[in-house]
This record gives structure tokens, sequence and C-alpha cells, in this order.
């Protein structure tokens, strides 16, 4: 029987399991594993001098992240779930001194049949046109376009496609798909097809092919571990296990190869198929192989220029400056949202809303690369609070949770009435920008004898020192305001009258 025969057999096999019960899969077949098999080769001869990690200096590989939606511009992948899809990514790459960050903004395509079927050859070339010829290009769409893909790495194109229920900070399909990227096959390569069952093959073994391929099969002896399966010496023979075994419970069958020894998998390799082990990892000939791979030849437009991270941690803090604690804002006019700069971000989500939850059906998601966002004019709703909130990241750090109990609020309305101190002829604090426990000179003119209350307020609104009701007379008054005790931030201080309110904003570093 021939190859192509035992090809077509093993995937009428696989369809007729599938009809059953929908189990998931990598959409990379032999064939395409074929294509890049050359490349495999030469990275296992040139991977003996990275075997060493602590010899190999961090390397960084840049990602250029396609989100693809239905025509409309709905359905696509939210940005948040990349942040931490990429924050999972690293960690599971860190021990191999690889590393991801993000290649410029996000782009966007607009493209229904894409997002529903890119793995059909129509849609195929679709995507290689959107590629960045300088990055590891990944896309991500509504669905794989086969019922239990997870995701696949494309030889012909060179490119990544993850579903978006893959983007999240749980799964490991995108570490799998990546180490294809990098040359890597399955480790029970040839088995894709068949997966192996007491029904279809005998135990002890009497075959020295895959049924469903005609591939040598792997000897747990290693033998042949240089000419069959992965062609990997340090992953044990795995005859497609994982595809149906019940996520990572130990497994327990005995499984007798030819030479009569008993055939035991790596359950928590990357480039297996058992799911929910928790601690994968690559082998250190994986690991090897796939730093090869990044130094060759082919991945050199990977090389381009160096690249190092702005931080490698970002900041938690969040403290908005304007506007802030419910403080009405005309909509008729542009609103400028305004927010002290996170140490280590040069990026930020931005998101604003009528809910304090943020429920995504009435939330405004923007990103920026500066610390303030202007809404345009005559956009937000009358008569409304908003509530808005970031997240800050840079390419490469994108482990900052959402600030999901930090956010401020101001009221939107197209009649903006605030109420000052009309007999305040002037009122001046200087300097503005002050070092932590230094004075504040406050000068104050009023017309009128009157009774007020001094009241400094943190970017939150919250009060953090407040005086007794005192006496200003009419003229020119001068007062000094303490800021020992103040942590630097930005804050208000509040002059509040029965006649009304003013407010100044001073900066403590």
């Amino acid at each position: 029987m021939n190859k192509l025969v035992l090809l077509i057999l093993g995937f009428l096999f696989i369809n007729s399991l599938n009809s059953q019960s929908v189990l998931g899969r990598c959409g990379v077949t032999i064939a395409q594993q074929d294509m890049y098999t050359d490349a495999l080769k030469q990275n296992i001869e040139e991977s003996g001098k990275y075997l060493d990690i602590r010899n190999n200096a961090v390397v960084y590989v840049p990602v250029k992240v396609h989100i693809v939606t239905l025509d409309d511009g709905t359905g696509g992948v939210g940005k948040h779930s990349i942040l931490f899809w990429l924050c999972k990514l690293n960690t599971n790459y860190k021990p191999l001194n690889i590393q991801f960050y993000l290649k410029g903004e996000f782009h966007n395509i607009a493209d229904s049949k894409i997002y529903n079927d890119p793995m059909s050859s129509a849609q195929a070339s679709k995507l290689v046109t959107n590629k960045d010829n300088k990055a590891l290009n990944l896309f991500i769409t509504g669905k794989s376009g086969e019922d239990g893909v997870l995701g696949f790495y494309q030889p012909n194109g060179d490119y990544v496609v993850l579903p978006k229920s893959e983007i999240n900070s749980f799964t490991h399909t995108g570490s799998h798909e990546f180490g294809h990227f990098f040359s890597l096959r399955h480790t029970f390569y040839g088995w894709e097809g068949c997966p192996y069952f007491d029904s279809n093959i005998s135990n002890p073994m009497v075959q020295t092919y895959v049924p469903c391929s005609g591939e040598f099969i792997e000897w747990a002896n290693r033998s042949n571990c240089k000419t069959s399966a992965d062609l990997i010496c340090d992953t044990p023979p795995d005859y497609n296990f994982g595809f149906g075994w019940p996520n990572c419970k130990p497994f327990d069958k005995i499984i007798i190869d030819k030479n009569l020894d008993t055939v035991r998998p790596m359950q928590n390799n990357y480039m297996g198929y058992f799911f929910d082990c928790g601690d994968y990892l690559f082998t250190a000939n994986q690991s090897a192989i796939m730093l090869a791979d990044y130094n060759s030849s082919r991945r050199a437009f990977l090389r381009g220029t160096p690249y190092t991270p702005p931080s490698e941690t970002v900041g938690q803090d969040f403290t908005p400056v304007y506007p802030i604690n419910g403080q009405a804002v005309l909509n008729t006019a542009a609103i400028t949202i305004d927010w002290q700069p996170v140490q280590g971000a040069t990026r930020y989500f931005l998101e604003y809303s009528i809910t304090p939850t943020f429920n995504e059906r009435v939330t405004i998601f923007v990103e920026t690369k500066t610390n303030s966002y202007t809404i345009p004019a005559n956009t937000l709703r009358d008569a409304k609070t908003y509530y808005y909130r970031i997240t800050p990241f840079n390419d490469y750090a994108t482990c900052t949770a959402k600030l999901e109990n930090a956010a401020a609020s101001f009221y939107s309305t197209s009649s903006l009435a605030v109420k000052g101190i009309d007999i305040i002829s002037a009122w001046d604090i200087s300097p503005t920008v002050v070092g932590q426990g230094n004075n504040l000179n406050s000068m104050l003119i009023a017309t009128k004898t009157f009774q007020g209350r001094e009241t400094i307020l943190n970017a939150y609104g919250v009060p953090v020192r407040s005086t007794e009701v005192r006496d200003f007379t009419a003229g020119v008054n001068n007062w000094q305001i303490d800021t020992r005790d103040i942590k630097p931030g930005a804050y208000f201080v509040c002059l509040q009258s029965v006649n009304g309110m003013v407010t100044k904003k001073i900066l403590i570093q």
C-alpha cells in the first residue's frame, strides 16, 4: 500500500473519530512538517553550540500581531487578551533565552472569510499579502477553519494562525505553534492521522511503519531516534498517545514496541498532545534546535535592528490627573484625559465607559503612546457619569494586570455650570510643582469677607488633608500650605464656602 493511500486512510480514520467527539489538535500536517525537514536537519547539525543555555544571550523576536475581524469590524480578539497571551508565551520561552516583543501597532484586517476559514488556500494568499517581512507574523482569527484545530503554522507562508479562543494566559497552543515556526516537528510525527489505539495496531508491536503514514516507528531504546519521528533523541517516542487521553492523567497504558521495550511518552512536552499538564517544557535538544533556527540564514529577517526592551517591568500605579472625582466637563468641546506616566510604560490601553464595571457594549477602548487622550467634541452622552481606567505596558513587558479597582470619573454635560466663589477676584498658588515637604505660597484677593475651608484632594478625589474653617478678609490674604506627610503625586487644593468652590492643581515630587 503506497504512502498516499495510507494518508487517505488516516484522514478518514481521524475524521471518523472526530465525528464522534471533536478533540483539540494542531493543524500542521505531516506534509507541512516535511516542507521544513531540510531546515530541521541543518538546525540539528548546528544545535551543539546552543546546548548550554547559560552561554547564550537572550534573543528578542519581533512579533507582528494581526487582528482579523468580520467585515464590519466586529468579533476581533480583545487586546487585553493579547497582552496576557504574550506574557505567558515569554514565561514559557524564558528557559530557552528566547523572548518575544510586539512589533509596532496591532494591524487590523476586516475580512469575514479569513476570520472564519484561514486554512483555505484563497485566504492564505491574503495572509501572505498582509505579512510584515521583518517579523514573526501572528494572525488572530475568529475560527481556525476546521473543527478541533486549535492553531497552525503555515510553512508555505511562514506565519502562525491562532483563533481568538487560544489567546489567553492559560493555554499553550501559541508555544506549540511557535515551536513549529522554529522548525520543530510533533514528538509523535507520523501518527497525526492515526493516534495509537489497541484496535489499529498490535501490542506488542510487529509493525515497523506507522499504519497511516508509512513513516518509521521510533523505538523506545532510541536506536533510530535520529532517523524517525521528530529526529530528536532526547524526546521519548510518542505514538500520539495524548490525542483523546484524559488531559494529563499519568499515562499508565503498557505499550510494548517491536523490541519488547515499554514506550513511555513525555506528557509535558510542548510539541505533544497531552493537555493541562501545567509544567510543560522543551527538551535541551529542542531548545538548542530552535536557537539554531533563529540564528540560521533563513531567519536573518528576525535579526535586523538590535532590540532592547524599554523596561522589563511596568508599574501598577494609576494616578489620574484630569478630569477626576465626578468633575463636570463640557462635552461640546474636546475633552483631554490625563494621568501620571507609569514607570516602564510606553503604551497604554484606555477604557472609558458609562458603567463602572466597564461593560464592553458601552465601553470605548483606545490605545495611546502618551499618558493622555483627547476625546473629540460632541461624542460623549449628555448628563452621564463616565468612568475611565488604563492598562500600562510596553512592547515587551505585557504582564501588567488590568487595573480593575483603579478608575476615575467625570460628568459629561452640554451645559456646564460650575459655581465658583464670585467674591474671589484672584487666587494663586506658587509654585505649582514642589518637592515633598516644601511649603506652597497661596495668595487670594477677595472683594468681601467670607469663611472657607481648604482641603487637599488626591487624584481620586479623596481628601488627604483638611483645615478648620478660616476667615478671609476683604483684600489680600496670604498663607502657606504645608506638604509634609503628603506622598508625591498630583493633587487638587479645594477652597469651599457657602457661596461655591474653587480648585487649583498642584504636583508634589
